[in-house]
Formats: structure tokens, sequence, C-alpha cells
């Protein structure tokens, strides 16, 4: 969102099929909003194939490859975490007092509070806590972000414990933990919103993917440990979805998201050496801005459904949101990484 150590680490220039991951989740994210938005009638979405949360489920298995191998290159927790905060936090600033901009407009559906109530809202808001706080959100998406930050905390916490390359046992805790808290719920009766936990079991996937990558670990654990993840998320979100009725989601609708996120994934792997994938400047223009992408379109969605509902939104909104994700990547994120690295005191590095 996002050298190595390892000798054994293959060299830079066979990354590109995570930039096309992205930019697919990107996309799979911005056509859930347009049909929310424009078709609220659709109800596929919810009960057949939900394409929000398959890409959701994508950035985090590319986090997964990406944040570790960035934080191992760097050798620098220090580095890691201000690279991290200048990576995500000046686009998030700006599209957020966009978002302040919008509530004061009264644009649906950036909700309007007492004025008493605004230093609490922002003041979550910059700490990324909004949600738990109960506030209406000013960066639709961004729920994703907090958790993405837990991510990154339980992979600095392992690298400084030196259990980063323990990827058997990490990706074994995760998904037993994951497993675990399903269990218990079934036992005790409750549904438990096992959302998040499985995103971040899900960036525990993607370590092993990485691992495999560099030569780390067999294709045979390999598809171990994808059998063993996807076995605890099944476990999750049938606890969640099917034992329990969910008012939105029907779990054939989440495991099928689920299944066809990671597939794409492994689809994306399996010919990341091909010529067309390597050489793709469209993949690597797409993925460059797929941060933008995921953070501007709702609120260009918001300015065309506050004056139209037309189906030629389906395109208008897209072409715009890459305008729009073009020029913030140029004048926001690029010079807001580039501080990061000066202040880090590091040479440029892979996107991530």
């Amino acid at each position: 969102m996002p050298t190595v150590a390892a000798p054994t680490t293959p060299a830079r220039g066979r990354l590109e099929f995570l930039e096309g991951v992205r930019g697919i989740a990107a996309l799979l994210v911005l056509v859930l909003h347009l049909i929310e938005t424009l078709s609220p009638r659709v109800t596929f979405i919810h009960r057949v194939f939900d394409p929000g949360t398959a890409g959701v489920i994508a950035f985090f298995l590319v986090s997964g490859f990406v944040i570790p191998l960035s934080l191992e290159r760097s050798h620098s927790l220090r580095q890691f975490w201000i690279g991290r905060v200048f990576r995500i936090f000046p686009l998030y600033l700006v599209v957020l007092a966009a978002g302040v901009a919008a509530a004061v407009a009264t644009l649906a559906p950036y909700a309007v509070e007492g004025a008493a109530r605004w230093p609490a809202r922002l003041g979550s808001h910059l700490v990324l806590l909004q949600e738990p706080a109960g506030f209406p959100d000013l960066v639709p998406g961004s729920w994703t972000l907090l958790v993405e930050f837990v991510f990154y905390g339980a992979i600095a916490l392992a690298y400084g414990l030196g259990w980063l390359r323990r990827t058997t046992p990490l990706v074994l805790v995760g998904a037993a933990g994951l497993a675990g808290l399903a269990l218990a719920a079934i036992a005790l009766d409750r549904r438990l919103p096992l959302g998040r936990p499985c995103l971040l079991t899900f960036g525990l996937l993607g370590l092993a993917f990485l691992r495999h990558w560099q030569g780390q670990l067999t294709t045979r654990r390999l598809v171990l440990l994808g059998v063993v993840v996807v076995a605890a998320g099944s476990l999750a979100y049938w606890q969640n979805f099917g034992l329990h009725h969910h008012k939105m989601f029907a779990f054939a609708c989440v495991e099928l998201s689920f299944l066809l996120a990671l597939a794409l994934f492994v689809a994306a792997y399996a010919v990341r050496a091909t010529s067309w994938m390597t050489g793709s400047r469209v993949a690597t223009f797409i993925g460059s801005l797929t941060y933008s992408v995921y953070l501007v379109h709702p609120l260009v969605l918001a300015i065309y459904a506050h004056y139209s509902r037309s189906p030629l939104g389906y395109v208008i909104v897209p072409a715009a949101s890459l305008v729009v994700a073009s020029a913030t990547y140029r004048w926001v994120e690029r010079p807001g990484m580039a501080l990061g690295r000066r202040l880090a005191g590091r040479q440029p590095d892979a996107r991530a």
C-alpha cells in the first residue's frame, strides 16, 4: 500500500506480478462501490461474489509478500517505520482533508455531526481509530489501513525477535490462532467477527510465498501451508457467515470471494517470470497508482452520485479516479516517499 539480506534472494525485476495483483485488487474494490452506489438493487455482490472482499484479501496477500521484504532490505526497524508512515500518511491526510470538506458541504455519504464531536472525530481519524471509536468514516475504505499497521507491527515484532525467517511456525501459529477463535465461538454459540484476523493470517500466507520466491521454502511446503490457511480461513468465515445468519453477506459469497482472491494471487505468482508480466509497463503503471485509486475513488464517486446516478458512471468514475490518482501519486505520494527516504537515510527501494 507497500538488496535482500538472504543471499538466495533473486534479483529485483521479477516483482511486477505484485503490481498487477494490486491493480486488479483496487479495481475490484472500485467495482463494488460503483455497484453499491449506482445499482443498489443488485444483490449478487452480497449473495454470490463480493469484489470488494476479494480485492482486500488480495491486498493483504501482497502485503505479506512485500512488507517483510521491505523490512529485510532496510535492516532497520527505524527505517522501516519511517518508510511506512511516509508511505501511508501523506496521501491519507490529503484525502482526509478532502473528506472534511465533503462533510462540511453535506456530500453523501460523508455524514455531518455537531461541532462538539468534530475534535474527537478528527483525532480518531489521525490515528486510524475512527471505526473502533464509532465515528463515520471521512476516508471510506481506510479501515484497512489500521489492519495494515497491525500487520506491520506483527512483522516488525517477529523481525526484532529473530523469528521472521521461521516461516512455517509463523504461518501455523497464525492459522491455529484463527481456527482456535472460530472453534471457541462455535463452542460458545456466539458469532465472532473474524474478518480482520483472517486478513492478518492471509498476510502470513503472503510471507510463505515470499520465502518460496527466495528459494527458502519448497513448493510442497508452500502448498501445505496454503491448505492450512484456507482451512482456517474457511472455518472462520463459516462461523461468521454460515453458522450464524449475517444480515448482508452469505457464507458462499464470502468464501468464493476469498478463494478467487487467492486464485488471482497464485495465478499471477505462477506466471511471474513470463516476458509479458516482467515487461508490462501497464502493470507497473496501474500498480503504482493502486493506493491513490483506493483512497480517492470514493470521493470521486460521491461527487458523481451527487449529480447523477446514470450508468455512465461505470465509465466516468473509473476514468476520473485514474486521472486524480495520477495527480495525487505524482504530487503527494512520491514526494512523501522521497521525504521518508531522506529522513530514514536510505536509498530508493521497491514500492511497498
